[in-house]
């Protein structure tokens, strides 16, 4: 695999993470 798609995964996967995290705060909330 070329690194380009491999980082543009990892970057995905870190979004996907952050994504997950907020939505967990934002559970607390409501």
């Amino acid at each position: 695999m070329p690194w380009q798609i491999m980082s543009r995964l990892k970057a995905n996967e870190v979004v996907q993470t952050q994504l997950r995290e907020q939505q967990a705060e934002v559970g607390k909330f409501f």
